[in-house]
């Protein structure tokens, strides 16, 4: 009939600038699996988007670029484990080699997190020549010898560790912390996997070698 038009169905407009919602924290955890995986300069937003459940223009607009990503996911994780490292072993009665030894459990295997030190190798090998990443390590960094600065100063101060670098805060951080990444890496790289438990024993027995644990200490 003239004058008469049928109606078209009605199809759903698309929002410009309304991206799905996206589960920040889950895209992150996906980015460290990928990440783990397959490398950090391997990583693609294909690959996050792919374990993440999500459209890569989700990602796209929700972290600006793959590098901000990436580092955010690194980051996240790093600073995740700093403030769960500070929570340990708090109580006023516990002794500073104690929490040293606390600290180097909870920094050797972290349970919610089994890619963790594959994640903090491969950040190793990019930050060496990555500015960026370079940064974020030394920031990373940074906070772990702060917080083992406190337990070792005040260890010291009550006669737990006796060395001679036990009396230079800082070197005795350093130094720490450096034996948890050296045996921690070579023990990871294992063909058969991770052994934690001689990771842990290791770097324990280090560590209370270079303070002077003095005989008799709590822990």
């Amino acid at each position: 009939m003239r004058g008469v038009t049928t109606a078209e169905p009605d199809t759903p407009r698309r929002r410009i600038g309304r991206p799905p919602t996206l589960d920040r924290e889950g895209a992150l955890v996906a980015a460290r699996a990928v990440i783990a995986e397959r490398g950090i300069d391997r990583t693609r937003y294909a690959d996050v988007a792919a374990v993440a459940g999500v459209p890569v223009t989700t990602l796209q607009h929700a972290f600006g670029s793959l590098q901000s990503m990436l580092i955010e996911s690194v980051a996240g994780a790093a600073r995740g484990e700093i403030v769960v490292l500070r929570g340990l072993s708090r109580d006023a009665g516990v002794s500073s080699w104690q929490r040293i030894r606390d600290f180097i459990a909870g920094a050797v295997e972290s349970p919610e997190d089994a890619d963790s030190w594959r994640v903090w190798l491969e950040f190793w090998r990019v930050a060496s020549r990555d500015p960026e990443m370079g940064s974020l390590a030394g920031e990373i960094y940074e906070q772990w010898w702060a917080y083992l600065d406190e337990i070792i100063a005040a260890g010291h101060a009550r006669g737990e560790f006796t060395s001679t670098l036990a009396e230079r805060t800082r070197d005795a951080s350093i130094a720490v912390v450096a034996i948890i990444d050296g045996v921690a890496a070579a023990l990871v790289l294992r063909a058969d996997g991770p052994d934690h438990a001689r990771t842990r024993q290791i770097a324990t027995d280090a560590a209370a070698a270079i303070l002077g644990v003095a005989p008799g200490s709590n822990g």
